[in-house]
Order: C-alpha cells, then sequence, then structure tokens
C-alpha cells in the first residue's frame, strides 16, 4: 500500500494532464500512487495518460461530475495513509512530497499540512509567489470564516479525516475546497504549515466577469450552509454579520476586477452596512482589500481597476477617494507590505516611499514608516 495517493481531476486538457503527470513522476518521494480522473473529456486526454507506463499510475474514466465530483471519485479509489490534489494544468515541484510527508509523519496529532505556491503564465514565467503562512499564522476555525488561505494543490491531508467528514460536497462549485476545510476545522482536524515553495500554479485568461459573479454566489451559500448547522457555538453564530461583511468585501474586490461596477458597488455597500469597522482606521480594510487586488492577476487593466474603485468610493465611501493619487498610494503601500513580508526590503522601501510621496496620509502610518526606517 502505498503511502500517499495523488490526485488529478481533468477535463479536455490532453495538452497539459502529460506536464501534470510528469511533475509526479519527478518527485523525490517515491512512495506514492497517482490517480488520473477524467471527467469526462473529449479530446484525447486517455491517450496522454496510456504514455505513462509506470504500474503506480491509475486511469479512471468517468462521466462529467465537474470538479468536486472528480475529486471525490479519486479519493474513494485511493489506498494511501495521505492525499495529495494536483490541477491538470499545474505542476507539483520536485521536493512536494517529500518536504510535507516529513512535516506530517511524526505529527499524529495533524492532520492536514500546507505550503506555499508560485503562481505562472502559460511559459512558465512566474508572476508571484504566495507563502500565506506569513499573513495566516494560524489556521483556526476563526480563520476560516474569513478566508481560504491556500490552494488544493498546496495541501497534504490525512485520508481518513476525509473520510470522517464526507469528502467534497459536490453541490458547493468554486468554494468546494474552503468548504472542506472548514468543515474539517470545525471537525477538529488541526492543521499546520509547512513553509516551502511545492507547486506551480497556472494563471489562465479566463472569464473573468463569470467567475467573479460564480465565486461570490459560492461563498454565500458556503456561509448560508455553515450558520445553518445547529449548535453552533455562541462566539461562532455572534460572527454572522462580520463574516457575511467580509464575504461581501471579497465580491466587491473580485466584480470591480471583473469590470461590473455595479455588482462590486452593491457589495461594497453591503460590507460597510454589515460592519462599519471595514471602513475605519488609518488604514481600513476595505482600502486594503482593494489595494492588495489590484497587484494580483484579477485585475488585468491596472489604470481601469482604479478608476472604477475611485468611482465607486465616491458615491459610497468619500472619505476614502478623494483623488485617485490616493488610491495609487494605497495601492504602492500594500506592495511594500508585501515585499517586507517576503524579505525584499529595498523593494519595500522603495513601494514606502511612493506611498509616502504620493499621498501624506500615509505619513501617519506607524507600519510603512518603520519600513522606511529598518536598517
Amino acid at each position: 500500500m502505498p503511502q500517499v495517493s495523488i490526485i488529478i481531476p481533468t477535463y479536455n486538457r490532453a495538452d497539459l494532464v502529460g506536464h501534470a503527470i510528469e511533475s509526479v513522476l519527478e518527485q523525490t518521494y517515491a512512495d506514492w500512487e497517482l490517480i488520473v480522473v477524467d471527467d469526462g473529456s473529449e479530446d484525447d486526454t486517455r491517450d496522454v495518460v496510456a504514455r505513462y507506463t509506470d504500474p503506480r499510475i491509475q486511469y479512471i474514466y468517468q462521466e462529467n461530475r465537474k470538479l468536486p465530483g472528480a475529486r471525490n471519485t479519486g479519493i474513494r479509489a485511493s489506498t494511501g495513509e495521505y492525499v495529495a490534489f494536483l490541477d491538470s494544468d499545474d505542476r507539483f515541484l520536485p521536493d512536494k512530497l517529500e518536504a510535507q510527508v516529513a512535516s506530517i509523519a511524526d505529527r499524529a496529532d495533524v492532520g492536514l499540512v500546507a505550503s506555499g505556491w508560485t503562481e505562472v503564465d502559460g511559459q512558465l514565467n512566474p508572476l508571484r509567489t504566495i507563502c500565506p503562512w506569513r499573513l495566516n499564522v494560524k489556521l483556526s476555525l476563526d480563520s476560516w470564516l474569513y478566508g481560504c488561505p491556500f490552494i488544493v494543490p498546496v495541501i497534504l491531508v490525512r485520508r481518513h479525516w476525509l473520510q470522517q467528514v464526507g469528502l467534497f460536497d459536490e453541490k458547493q462549485h468554486y468554494v468546494e475546497d474552503w468548504d472542506l476545510w472548514l468543515r474539517l476545522a470545525y471537525a477538529g482536524c488541526q492543521m499546520e504549515w509547512a513553509p516551502a515553495t511545492v507547486c506551480l500554479r497556472t494563471i489562465h485568461d479566463s472569464n473573468m466577469v463569470r467567475n467573479a459573479a460564480a465565486m461570490s454566489e459560492g461563498i454565500f451559500r458556503l456561509f448560508e450552509k455553515f450558520f445553518a448547522q445547529p449548535g453552533l457555538p455562541p462566539d461562532i453564530l455572534s460572527q454572522k454579520d462580520q463574516v457575511h461583511a467580509n464575504a461581501h468585501l471579497d465580491g466587491a474586490v473580485r466584480a470591480f476586477a471583473a469590470g461590473t461596477l455595479n455588482a462590486g458597488q452593491a457589495h461594497l455597500a453591503s460590507a460597510v452596512r454589515l460592519d462599519a469597522g471595514l471602513a475605519e482606521g488609518e488604514y481600513p480594510l476595505v482600502l486594503q482589500a482593494l489595494a492588495s487586488t489590484a497587484l494580483t492577476h484579477q485585475a488585468r487593466d491596472l489604470e481601469t481597476y482604479v478608476d472604477g474603485v475611485c468611482d465607486a468610493l465616491n458615491e459610497i465611501l468619500p472619505q476614502l477617494a478623494r483623488s485617485r493619487r490616493q488610491m495609487y498610494a494605497a495601492i504602492s503601500a500594500t506592495r511594500a507590505f508585501d515585499h517586507f513580508a517576503h524579505g525584499r526590503r529595498w523593494q519595500a522601501r522603495l513601494g514606502a516611499a511612493r506611498a509616502l510621496l504620493m499621498h501624506p496620509w500615509w505619513f501617519r502610518n506607524r507600519g510603512l514608516l518603520s519600513i522606511m526606517l529598518k536598517p
């Protein structure tokens, strides 16, 4: 029986799935089985997988059941103590399994470990590296109510925990992973970081309008399901409005990035109505979220994104949108904080300097000033 089961769900990606399989074959850790679940492909996926004759590779074809259904088929066919997932357009780095097995093997109390990743374009050019443990120190139940800090290919989980909570919910499209991690946390599964970069995630030029709306719908469906559970502790129930406010803020940044300004404005208004604190403070969470999104692949054109955000802020929170210059200053400050968190001191100082020069508001931010002053 192999120690690790790796599951690759795929659908009409004959041009990419081979690279994913090869990244598994290149692992420095060899005690694994690979289950490729073909979710009703109509291209040459079967022929591509057949080229790989390693006996550790298993191919399963099924009628299309979407991503969570394909992953569940792989879990049910798996035999390893640990389960890892890899999307067919992504790739493991060679020491992914070795590093994560080493971090969990002697920790019987830990049910899941997670790591970081590098985003790349279609030609594998690096876009940015994500080290989520720098901003999300603890993977507690409370933290799961406010965001999903990692992607599916960077985790290693004990199979018995997946079986205990009932696998992926096949009705939770777009957020089936977040739903599963939230259920694991609520069931008592201890999660820890294994600080390392373990995979390459490919960023596609996808339909942002459709994806933004679908993601928002999925997030609210997720929380409707979670808060409908009987017997939730009072400290969790008391956060319901704040959780929904945060979900609306997430919906706003996705909508602005997709160019659907009316939807973004509606989400932003709902977020502040449910939690006025999002717009308060020296560097309010509203501004942080909007500025952070400007630096990701979600916002394809920075100037268009800033124009849309500032128009919306002028309507709802004019105190945060006195000028586009202030928004650009916030973006520079956000870039500075990100550089500083990843140890890039020189780039952090440049970003901080730009923010301070663009808007005097940032001279009141002690964090930004400390970046400039630290040796």
